[in-house]
């Protein structure tokens, strides 16, 4: 956010303002002055000692970042007068003696303050110190470089001061200090410190899918890396979206830009053999290809420089123990190139009259590139900066939101209907400063979309959160892709990107009236919010179709029972344009007998909830028997998520191979290609513990068992643990048997090795 003239303070340091020089005045040979002019029309002076500001042209535009404003005329007990009369008129509460006010402000260059008196220049200006940076700014390369520093714009703070006790009170302060004798308010200090913290198809129309997560990705991808899923990262929404639907769409009065149709189905379970009564959502649209077209873009792209994003792709940040894993190992391309390339790969689908910014955040946000219009900015040199990004630091992923919805304020009274604003957010979702809290975060997002702000997550990595980004993506508007490599991520926006960026309904519901009540909803994010005969959906966005089939075109309803009497339907729903509309439809009872189905579509959706279930089952299960804590395992943020190896108990195997049987049937029964949920299958059934070869004794695995459990750890503390005299037995030991199985950290504390914790977690 671009300052101006009127925020300039004398003696403060201003975090950034744009110039454009206008003329150079006259000035002494060490003293440059340079007249210049504000985004807003506004005139005053920038000057310096000459090679400080010897850069500037005239008919230039720079960025002048921590420049220190000057008044020559400054008089601190004129501008400070009330301060300096509630200093004449208190004692110091700590020892009664007088006090005196000290105006917070900066030392200013004298021969620069000399300057401008000889030349009466009068009111604020701007001088160039060694705490500045001066940047020319391209008319078409806007790009700003992520600076991060340990120090903050210096803002020196207002004092009183006690002539005698030296004690020294904010300004703010005062009042807290002397209804307290001398102490500030612990409590109110606390509350100060938390209110500072905190595809197109060819086919001749479109269908429609929900928000929410668009693919499973994340979930195939740990168990062939070798790693345990989270449940959250297998969604039937998202499972969905990697299939086409027939939608059961045999209807003629469309007149509405969505309309819902319906199917039913009656089977019995393959692992229960208990009756199960289903209807499908058909999702459809009256929009054609050759009709559809994306809204006018205001796209500001948040992407997370932080330091676990400079991890590998394919591994976790934290290991299983919750250590650190290195990041020098090559083995494949970092979260953070991933993340870069498929940032510039988005960029490529921006038209001339669609406006990009870009926010770096890591332990702090950083405005990179202000929100312009593509057609006036070298889009070539901004993807070479954004590739040319780097990751450090920690991850405050409320102040990248905050900053990102900052810079989309002033357009959150658009014309919806001709304009989509965006939040893209390319993030491996593991915030652990600022505000982390799923309620926190969760509310900002919502506010945003409250005023018209809607957020697309990119997930990065294996270890990318997906609790968090299963939250996030139900809200409104939202959804939430995974990238499984830049590669395979630019060709999905070749297909997808004019889908991903425009919702067209909002507030799908559908009220059942009838004999009986939803008991389960798939497909959707929003499964939650039913209620008995209710079901709510935030978002549609359009979606492919191909052979009358659309992508992830449906939403599963599971009832309680078989309806003894005819259901009625009603739908209502708003579209982009704010319109609410609305459906009847009457159903009739239901008379079939296992398997009917009314469409290929049912059945597919039926067998793929099946599936979903069987294996959150089995995660659900393997999750909850394994909650070993290391007794000093390196402290994490709520979403930083440790590697856990794949497990597959007996039982399990055999529901798989009882789901897999059902799917082949499926599938050729419906001539239709499961093949990969197949594949994935197998893996999980064939999964065999590897069992490193080792020659330690039964005692030599307690022990290791105890370096584990203590880490990070000290001869002595293991001493005690192992029973031993001495931290030197412990050495000694450690030498002979363990060598490969231990390391020292900097501080030259004891940590096992990822052989030797694989090794004791197999064991156990």
């Amino acid at each position: 956010m671009n300052s101006t003239k009127s925020d300039i303070a004398h003696g403060q340091y201003l975090a950034e303002i744009e110039v454009s020089v206008l003329n150079r005045a006259d000035s002494t040979s060490d003293v440059g002055l340079f007249e210049v002019e504000d985004t807003d029309g506004n005139q005053f002076v920038v000057g310096g000692v000459a090679d400080r500001v010897n850069s500037l042209a005239v008919e230039e535009t720079y960025r002048i970042e921590h420049g220190l404003g000057i008044n020559p005329n400054f008089n601190p007990r004129e501008t400070f007068s009330n301060q300096f009369k509630k200093a004449s008129s208190h004692d110091c509460p700590q020892c009664g003696s007088e006090l005196i006010f000290k105006p917070g402000v900066e030392s200013l260059p004298n021969a620069v303050s000399r300057a401008l008196d000889q030349q009466g220049r009068k009111g604020l200006h701007i001088v160039v110190t060694e705490e500045s940076e001066i940047h020319r700014l391209s008319d078409r390369d806007d790009w700003r470089p992520f600076r991060e520093s340990n120090r903050s714009v210096r803002t020196p703070q207002h004092q009183y001061r006690c002539t005698e006790c030296s004690l020294s009170i904010p300004e703010s302060e005062l009042g807290r200090y002397l209804a307290h004798g001398g102490r500030a308010v612990e409590d109110d200090a606390d509350e100060m410190h938390i209110l500072n913290s905190q595809a197109a198809s060819t086919s001749e129309s479109l269908g429609m899918a929900t928000g929410g997560a668009k693919d499973i990705d994340n979930f195939r991808d740990n168990i062939s890396e070798g790693y345990l899923p989270d449940e959250d990262a297998l969604t039937t929404e998202g499972l969905f979206y990697d299939y086409y639907f027939d939608t059961g769409d045999d209807r003629d009065d469309k007149d509405s830009l969505f309309y819902p149709s319906y199917s039913r189905a009656v089977t019995n379970h393959p692992h229960t053999d208990r009756t199960e009564h289903y209807l499908t959502v058909g999702l459809n649209s009256t929009i054609s290809v050759e009709d559809f077209e994306r809204r006018q873009l205001n796209l500001i792209a948040v992407l997370d420089v932080s330091g676990s994003m400079g991890s590998q792709f394919d591994q976790y940040y934290y290991d299983e123990t919750g250590q650190r894993r290195s990041v020098d190992s090559p083995s494949s391309e970092t979260k953070i190139a991933a993340a870069t390339e498929s940032l510039a790969a988005l960029t490529t689908h921006l038209e001339a009259d669609d406006q990009l910014g870009v926010v770096l955040y890591n332990s702090q946000a950083h405005v990179a590139k202000p929100l312009s219009l593509v057609g006036e900015t070298d889009m070539d040199a901004i993807r070479d900066h954004i590739r040319d990004v780097s990751a450090g630091g920690g991850t405050n992923m409320s102040a990248g939101l905050e900053t990102a919805i900052d810079l989309l304020g002033e357009h959150e009274e658009t014309d919806a209907t001709q304009v989509e604003t965006r939040i893209v957010f390319l993030t491996d979702m593991m915030p652990n400063t600022g505000a982390t809290g799923r309620n926190t975060i969760t509310a900002t997002v919502e506010e945003a979309a409250a005023r018209g702000i809607h957020t697309t997550f990119i997930g990065m990595g294996l270890d990318e959160n997906p609790d968090l980004a299963e939250s996030l993506s139900k809200i409104r508007g939202a959804n939430h892709y995974f990238v499984h490599s830049a590669a395979e991520f630019k060709q999905r926006l070749d297909d997808e990107f004019e889908y991903m960026v425009t919702p067209l309904v909002f507030d799908l519901q559908l009220e059942l009236d009838g004999d009986v009540e939803i008991d389960a909803i798939y497909g959707s994010p929003n499964a939650e919010r039913a209620a008995g005969k209710i079901m709510s959906v935030s978002t549609l966005f359009p979606s492919p179709t191909t052979d009358g089939e659309t992508r992830g075109g449906v939403i599963l309803l599971r009832f309680d029972g078989s309806p003894s009497e005819a259901m009625e339907l009603v739908a209502s729903w708003e579209e982009i344009g704010g319109t609410i509309e609305s459906d009847r439809v009457h159903i009739s009872a239901a008379a079939e007998s296992p398997e009917h189905f009314e469409t290929s579509g049912i059945r597919k959706a039926v067998c793929l909830a099946r599936y979903t279930s069987t294996l959150q089952e089995w995660i659900t299960a393997v999750q909850g028997g394994d909650d070993w804590t290391p007794m000093n395992g390196q402290r994490q943020g709520q979403w930083e998520r440790d590697s856990e190896p794949l497990r597959v108990p007996d039982q399990y195997r055999e529901k798989f191979q009882t789901i897999q049987a059902y799917i082949d049937e499926t599938a050729d029964d419906i001539d239709d290609e499961l093949g990969q949920e197949v594949s994935l299958l197998d893996t999980l059934i064939e999964h065999q513990i590897p069992q490193p070869e080792h020659d330690l004794s039964d005692q030599a695995l307690d022990r290791l068992s105890d370096l584990v459990e203590l880490a990070p750890t000290s001869n002595g503390e293991l001493a005690k643990a192992w029973g031993v005299k001495t931290g030197a037995e412990v050495h000694a030991y450690l030498t002979s048997e363990f060598e490969g199985y231990y390391q020292r950290d900097q501080n030259r504390m004891l940590r096992p090795t990822e052989e030797a914790t694989e090794l004791v977690q197999i064991q156990s």
